[in-house]
């Protein structure tokens, strides 16, 4: 861009110069010379005006990507406790938040609940005592709810800790960064 911008520049002084080099002496032709002397100075004057208008607008823009990327941010889930209501069938509740910094309402749905190698046979969100599959979070916002995870075995053992993964997707960005606790 800045090249192009010289080039101008040395292509406007040049046919300054050559205007003055090559000024008619016959009064006639003066003020022909004089329009044609002002149009060439208006046309380049129009390049430069579009010149600065397309790089402010490239400015602008790529301020507006920034700004929107900042803005539209993936939810932050956090794990707040858990505790294991019954054992047959295994149950795990875990009471979690999320937080959603986007500008934007979005919806989180779980992916996987995994306690060491076991997979839960069955998840979902437990909000207002009813089951959802998916819970809605205003924009600018933090959503408190349960998640109940079903397990078809007891995947713990007494007095030992075992690292639980949780991943959730996102409607807006997909699958999440995995929350990773020890239960």
């Amino acid at each position: 861009m800045k090249l192009l911008a010289y080039v101008l520049i040395v292509v406007f002084l040049t046919g300054i110069v050559g205007a003055y080099c090559f000024w008619p002496s016959n009064k006639d032709q003066q003020p022909t010379a004089l329009f044609s002397l002002l149009q060439y100075v208006a046309a380049f004057a129009l390049i430069l005006l579009t010149f600065l208008y397309v790089t402010a607008t490239q400015d602008y823009l790529k301020a507006t990507r920034e700004q929107l990327a900042d803005q539209n941010r993936e939810p932050k889930i956090t794990v707040i406790t858990h505790h294991y209501p019954q054992t047959d069938p295994f149950i795990v509740n875990f009471e979690i938040e999320i937080a959603n910094p986007s500008v934007r309402a979005t919806s989180v749905t779980i992916k996987s609940v995994q306690i060491g190698p076991h997979l839960a046979a069955d998840s979902c969100f437990e909000i207002n005592q009813a089951r959802r599959s998916r819970a809605t979070i205003p924009a600018r916002e933090l959503a408190s709810v349960a998640l109940k995870a079903t397990f078809d075995s007891v995947p713990i053992e007494l007095h030992t800790k075992q690292r639980t993964v949780l991943t959730f997707e996102d409607i807006f960005h997909g699958t999440l960064s995995p929350v990773i606790i020890d239960v």
